[in-house]
């Protein structure tokens, strides 16, 4: 029957064979450990039963032949004892000394007791001895172990037994159909076509497990056999529309989803310019692209809306160009999920290259190649929005060629139109990118500069610069063939911001001033405005000015106290005025920003650091101002100087200023660029003890990135945000965002411009505790601070 088979078990056979093994072992084994625990325990409550029967039964009789000393009787009561099963030893010892024994001392472990022998005499208890008895347990351990290896011995027949009925049992049971099912599983595999599993045994009345896997497995290979036929007739189809497609006259590429080339048709492989359609598999598709970022928002409209369809600039392989009407959508399964991306090309180069001509024709001067009036209108319209959106100014220049008819008239049109054409590369050399230098005809030429300035005054400034440079690049030689040509020209500008006025009163207003330019004598640029003129003179005079302020040294330094928590002064802001023999107080707001257009800053702003240091050292001789700190507030372009540490070092040595009481204030404008560099240069100075602070915070460039990094001890919160702090809840926010950032980071911060009671207590009740404002005091002369840190 092969009920026992002698197979070598299969793997699984010898894990379940060694679990059995396992479990028998551990449970015979808690098992035997118990019973001989029992066993054992029992034996040595035996020999505490017997030494309470020695003290029943024989230590009366002791007690009396002791007291009569009678040594033939005690002998025969001592070797009774010791004939006692585990019992080796009973002696009798009277006052301490040994008056009979019988037996050995225990050897090994065992247990012994002394019991006292009383005799009543006359009514007195007396203490005439001590009977001493010893038991072994050596017979007790021996009884043990001979259980033990009894016990063992039993156990390991009956697992062997146990395993090898189970070895035969699952074999026949489930080992070999297990095999039985794997091997047909793996013919199926081979091919479909063969017949359905039957497994070799009676089938049970109810069946069973083997029933059901065997029931799925037939469906199984019967689901196989089916879908090969189907992919069969699906290949089929396939190669068809492989056909179609490579004999295609559309160029048609495929790609996988992370945009690498599956396939490409002959026709794609020809405007592509390969030799085979193989040569593109497996490069990504950008490679095929003259501007790979183009192809981005193509590949993620196919994400989000599974088509797209377009122009796009191609390059061939042999580095050549090509305009291409791209038609993509996204290749879905049945479920919905995309395979592929599938694109059909057309190429559209002639249609553009005529498109381009017709363009150039309808919007750009034949001669020049400059946009014309109609270009340059709609341009203008353009600059117009953008000085709306970005409240920047922006210029408008009105260019004629002085006495240009001569050079027609003496020298022909053609030396005209030669001398046109130097003169519209030098305009468009002066130019930026994205500014626009038309010509409206004759000798009439347009320039559109845009996003000058915010600043009315400096944008006038820039102007004027400009138009000196245009008015020397057109007073140059011009070679027109063989003949040397000196021309000039004369300029009208008027500036703009937004869409005040319509594009054609902005070109009248340019025309005017440039005929009155003519008036002035030709060769001339002159304003639209007259106000415009008058803030040119202004701001150049007010250059000169400051130029003689810094000779004289009308600036003075104020100073606003800086207070804690406890309304105590930690220090001061070191503000600089201007005080203008003529004009007075000068507010800074009028002529930092032109320090910083002409450079002036850098002397200024390192007069200011010199001063503050020297303050510094005056106040270390005075014991009640000797703990103040002075900020200083370093402009960008002050602190991008290579030398900036050196002069900041050179002020505090030069003056003997304490660098832990200075502290420099710096703008997140200096993070717009460069930020190692500025990193560099704080740790350099971190590292001698200067203290930073970054002023008016949450205004500007603000990087999470870079502020994490920068070596700084102070954020400081702009009055911007602190004046409607308590109306504003957009304020009252981005205060307790800039409290907790400062906290996080390990930063004090400060606030300025506090002007109430209630805002500094706002602040306080948000974690800020230092402050500066017109509460505690305005920016105030050295000597009126003094008084005030004496009064505080």
């Amino acid at each position: 029957m092969g009920f026992l088979p002698l197979r070598y078990p299969g793997r699984l056979a010898q894990k379940l064979a060694a679990f059995i093994v396992l479990f028998s072992s551990v449970l015979a084994l808690g098992i035997t450990a118990a019973e001989l625990s029992i066993e054992y325990q029992r034996d040595l409550r035996s020999i505490d039963s017997q030494m309470a029967q020695i003290e029943d039964a024989y230590l009366p009789s002791v007690v009396e032949n002791v007291w009569v000393v009678d040594h033939e009787r005690l002998g025969t009561l001592l070797l009774g004892i010791t004939r006692l099963p585990n019992f080796s030893l009973a002696e009798i010892r009277v006052e301490g000394k040994t008056l009979l024994r019988r037996g050995q001392e225990v050897q090994g472990n065992g247990a012994r007791r002394v019991l006292p022998l009383w005799r009543e005499h006359r009514g007195q208890k007396l203490l005439i001895g001590e009977l001493l008895v010893a038991a072994s347990y050596e017979e007790v351990y021996q009884r043990t172990i001979n259980r033990l290896v009894f016990f063992l011995g039993a156990n390991v027949l009956k697992t062997f037994f146990v395993v090898l009925f189970v070895f035969s049992l699952f074999y026949r049971l489930i080992g070999r159909h297990i095999v039985q099912v794997a091997r047909h599983a793996g013919q199926v595999a081979e091919d479909q076509s063969i017949g359905p599993l039957t497994l070799e045994r009676k089938e049970p009345r109810e069946g069973d497990e083997f029933s059901e896997l065997v029931t799925a497995l037939n469906h199984m290979r019967e689901r196989l056999r089916q879908q090969q036929d189907s992919l069969l007739a699906q290949v089929k189809d396939l190669r068809t529309k492989d056909a179609a497609m490579a004999s295609s006259l559309n160029a048609i590429a495929i790609a996988d989803l992370d945009g690498t080339v599956t396939y490409i048709n002959r026709a794609c492989a020809d405007l592509w310019r390969l030799a085979h359609e193989d040569d593109a598999r497996g490069h990504p598709l950008r490679e095929y692209w003259n501007d790979p970022v183009a192809l981005s928002p193509v590949l993620q409209a196919l994400q989000h809306h599974g088509r797209w369809q377009g122009e796009l600039l191609a390059r061939r392989a042999d580095g050549s160009k090509a305009d291409l009407q791209l038609a993509a959508n996204m290749v879905l399964n049945e479920a919905g999920q995309p395979l592929c991306m599938m694109a059909s090309f057309v190429d559209v180069t002639e249609r553009k290259k005529a498109e381009k001509k017709i363009n150039e024709l309808a919007y750009f001067d034949p001669v020049t190649g400059l946009p014309n009036r109609t270009l340059l209108m709609d341009r203008l319209q353009q600059s117009m929005a953008a000085s709306t959106r970005n409240d920047l100014y922006s210029a408008l220049f009105f260019v004629d060629l002085d006495k240009f008819k001569t050079i027609n008239d003496t020298l022909g049109r053609d030396m005209g139109d030669l001398l046109l054409k130097k003169v519209a590369r030098r305009l468009s050399r002066l130019v930026r990118e994205g500014d626009t230098v038309a010509r409206l005809g004759g000798d009439e030429f347009v320039l559109i500069l845009e996003g000058l300035n915010l600043e009315e005054g400096a944008s006038a400034a820039a102007i004027e610069t400009i138009a000196h440079k245009m008015l020397d690049a057109l007073n140059q030689p011009y070679l027109l063939g063989e003949v040397t040509h000196h021309s000039s020209a004369s300029l009208g500008i008027t500036l703009f911001k937004g869409d005040l006025v319509n594009a054609e009163y902005l070109m009248k207003q340019a025309e005017i001033a440039m005929y009155k330019s003519k008036e002035a004598g030709r060769n001339a640029w002159g304003f639209f405005d007259p106000r415009m003129e008058s803030a040119v003179k202004e701001r150049a005079a007010m250059e000169t000015d400051l130029r003689l302020a810094l000779a004289q040294q009308q600036f003075v330094l104020f100073y606003q106290p800086q207070v804690n928590g406890k309304i105590r002064l930690t220090g001061a802001e070191a503000l600089i005025r201007w005080l203008h023999p003529q004009r007075g107080m000068v507010s800074p707001a009028e002529f930092i920003p032109l320090a910083e257009d002409t450079g002036l800053i850098l002397p200024i702003g390192q007069w200011v650091l010199e001063e503050a240091c020297a303050q510094l050292a005056r106040w270390a001789a005075q014991p009640g101002l000797a703990h103040l700190t002075i900020a200083v507030n370093v402009s960008a372009r002050q602190f991008r100087q290579p030398s900036f540490v050196d002069q900041v070092m050179s002020a505090i040595l030069q003056t003997g200023a304490n660098p832990q009481r200075l502290k420099l204030e710096l703008t997140e404008s200096l993070l717009v660029q460069d930020v190692p560099q500025v990193i560099e240069k704080m740790s350099a100075l971190k590292s001698r003890g200067v203290g930073f602070s970054l002023d008016d915070f949450g205004t500007g460039y603000s990087s999470l990135s870079y502020l994490k990094r920068l070596p700084l001890d102070q954020l400081k919160i702009d009055a911007s945000f602190v004046r409607d702090i308590l109306l504003d809840p957009n304020d009252a926010s981005i205060a307790k965002t800039i409290v907790a950032l400062a906290h996080s980071l390990d930063l004090n911060v400060i606030a300025e411009g506090v002007e109430t009671e209630a805002q500094r207590e706002f602040l306080a009740s948000s974690g800020c505790h230092d402050c500066q404002g017109y509460l505690f005091s305005r920016p105030v002369p050295i000597a009126d601070f003094e008084q005030f840190t004496l009064q505080t």
